[in-house]
């Protein structure tokens, strides 16, 4: 109670910003309300390292260092996406794994049925070690088992919140750790940051987070935003761009969520720091700024 009492005096102490302020702050609590009150809660643990292994073309620096280099051998580590299809997935042997894209959850037009369809095969036929998985409170986990068609009982599926913060900033890092919200996943690998904290690993080293979608942007001959998309292990794939409802997005709407993206990245960065935890970037390309850099 004293935390909050001091956070809405320095929101007062902020002058003309604290109406607005105020009304997206009661936003947030709407959000919360239409959301169950329903809190992230994972088993807090102090450690000391964690891998998160994202599919950016520069894991290809790494992943022949999987089974050999002490950072992965005696190391935990959280993997995203379509990581389980690749062979590394057998050598690294991840305890945590993270989906946030609709397209594992739910069908919808413009997506891959059947690639989704083998990567869950693939990880109920590879997972032989207890796994965790993080998916959204959002489609939860009667959607995730009835969707997966998973019968591995060494998967388990635990929930994060869905819901994004607005208004004062001094709550925005309460917010985050009672679990009602979280920085907005615009990518997995932010979903996949926020759980490695809330875990209470103390230090997060980050491989293959290239993000470098400004790079690969691109119009077809229609005019339709496009990018070319390269992950580990797969041929580049050129797609148009489509919005929750199969529409192509314009130019600017999409821009504009990738500049939400890498703000939502910098509240990462600052919630890791209110908990004491040090993120590094170890991609050797990257369009991530928000956490410093280690290169290998």
């Amino acid at each position: 109670m004293k935390k909050i009492l001091k956070a809405m005096y320095l929101c007062v102490k902020g002058g003309a910003k604290w109406f607005p302020n105020l009304f997206k702050f009661m936003g947030t609590i709407i959000n919360i309300a239409r959301n169950g009150f329903f809190r992230t809660k994972v088993e807090y643990k102090k450690r000391p390292f964690i891998n998160l292994v994202v599919n950016g073309p520069s894991i290809s620096n790494v992943k022949n260092q999987f089974g050999i280099d002490s950072r992965f051998t005696g190391c935990p580590s959280i993997v995203v996406n379509f990581f389980a299809n690749t062979p590394e997935y057998e050598i690294l042997k991840p305890e945590y794994y993270t989906l946030a894209d609709p397209m594992f959850f739910m069908d919808f037009p413009g997506k891959s049925v059947e690639k989704v369809k083998l990567f869950y095969k693939v990880l109920n036929e590879k997972t032989k070690w207890p796994l965790t998985v993080f998916i959204p409170h959002t489609f939860g986990k009667e959607q995730f088992y009835k969707y997966s068609g998973l019968t591995n009982e060494l998967i388990k599926p635990v929930e994060i919140s869905g819901v994004g913060y607005e208004g004062f900033e001094s709550l925005r890092n309460f917010s985050y750790d009672k679990g009602y919200c979280n920085p907005r996943a615009f990518t997995v690998a932010i979903m996949a940051l926020y759980a490695c904290v809330k875990m209470g690993f103390q230090q997060i080293d980050v491989y293959g987070l290239d993000n470098n979608y400004y790079a690969s942007l691109c119009l077809d001959e229609q005019g339709r935003t496009c990018d070319v998309i390269q992950h580990n292990g797969e041929p580049d794939e050129h797609r148009v761009l489509l919005d929750g409802k199969g529409k192509p997005y314009s130019l600017h709407d999409y821009l504009l969520g990738l500049t939400y993206h890498l703000k939502n990245h910098e509240y990462m960065e600052k919630y890791a720091e209110y908990k004491g935890v040090k993120i590094y970037n170890h991609s050797p390309i990257t369009m991530v700024d928000a956490y410093p850099r280690k290169l290998d």
